[in-house]
Formats: C-alpha cells, structure tokens, sequence
C-alpha cells in the first residue's frame, strides 16, 4: 500500500508529464509554483525530474547555472504512454482536498477542464 507521500509524489509525476506534453516548459520553477502555491504540495520537483530524465520520460535541456532549476523541459512518446497507462490508476483521496485544490489537482492532472 502506497503512503501518503508517495501518491503525492505519483500525482507530480502525472503532473509533470501531462504539463510537459502539451508544451515545452521553459523553466522547472513553473512546476515548483504549481505544487507549492497552488496545489500545497512540499516536493522536490527536481529530484522528480530527474528521476524522469533518467527513465527517458523527460528531456532537457539541463539545469540553469548555480540553480536546481531545469531548462526545456518536454515529454517524451515514453512519458506520454506512462501518463495514459497510469492516470487512470490514480487514487485521489477527495477528502484530502478542500474542493476548489481538488479541482486545480483534477485540471493540472488533465481529467477536468477549468470551470
């Protein structure tokens, strides 16, 4: 059974992948507001994109000097098949959410579009 953090972690990941697949992102910093300020979410998001690159879910084009922020980021046809044979698996706990993070979660995960 998956703890807490570890769904939080696989819902980044999914994030990250949907996000990155429809457009390249210019900087990682991106992710960290999405996850931080409007999700309430405290993950290293760098350490998930690199856990990615390494899988050959992601490219990039490495990391800004003196930062752990990554350039141009983009989702590879690995990353997408990934995201469409696990988005569907994830279990979010609605209760965890108050509603209006519940639905900024479901739109940055791609299963709903913004109301």
């Amino acid at each position: 059974m998956e703890t807490k953090e570890e769904k939080i972690r696989e819902m980044c990941k999914l994030i990250i992948l949907h996000i990155s697949s429809k457009k390249v992102i210019n900087t990682s910093f991106a992710f960290r507001n999405i996850f931080s300020n409007l999700l309430g979410f405290i993950v290293d998001e760098a350490s998930i994109i690199h856990e990615l690159l390494l899988e050959g879910k992601l490219v990039s084009d490495g990391v800004f000097d003196n930062s752990t922020f990554y350039k141009s980021v983009s989702c590879t046809e690995k990353g997408k098949k990934y995201y469409n044979d696990n988005i569907h698996k994830i279990d979010i706990i609605e209760s965890d959410f108050p509603d209006k993070k519940l639905e900024m979660l479901q739109f940055y995960l791609g299963l709903k579009r913004p109301s």
